[in-house]
């Protein structure tokens, strides 16, 4: 009996220290993909995971040599507002769009974003492709490429 005691002791105190290390690698309270499989993150010693912004591209479309029109599927549980988006070419050329000021995407809602550019810079062109990088209010970026 003294023996199983003193395994179910080493047990406990090794678990502890386990628990112990993984908080201490991650950020408590914020890391919550550690163990996640095995049903409780031992890092997210505060609560349940925050949940995470996720958009999907379902569809593109070029309108003009100065607008596309993305066709984005808000795939989180939360709310998601934007804040700005980019517009890249593979010679470096690039069109910044900031205060982007587009209605809330609320979770599992499609959003046809007219993304325009100034044509100052370049303009979209057949057989092209762009990288087009949508930031969120809460500062995530989001990248998808386009092939005008």
């Amino acid at each position: 009996m003294k023996s199983q005691v003193q395994a179910l002791i080493v047990i406990v105190i090794s678990f502890s220290a386990l628990i112990g290390i993984l908080a201490a690698s991650g950020e408590a309270g914020t890391n919550c993909g550690c163990l996640a499989p095995l049903g409780f993150p031992p890092t997210c010693l505060v609560g349940p995971c925050p949940a995470h912004e996720m958009l999907a591209m379902e569809s593109c479309k070029v309108n003009s040599p100065i607008n596309a029109t993305l066709t984005i599927w808000n795939t989180s549980p939360v709310g998601i507002g934007f804040s700005s988006y980019k517009v890249s070419q593979s010679n470096s050329a690039q069109f910044n769009h900031e205060n982007w000021t587009e209605p809330m995407l609320e979770p599992g809602q499609l959003f046809n974003a007219s993304i325009v550019i100034s044509g100052a810079s370049f303009t979209f062109q057949s057989g092209t492709s762009y990288t087009i990088t949508i930031v969120t209010l809460r500062n995530n970026s989001f990248i998808f490429t386009i092939k005008a």
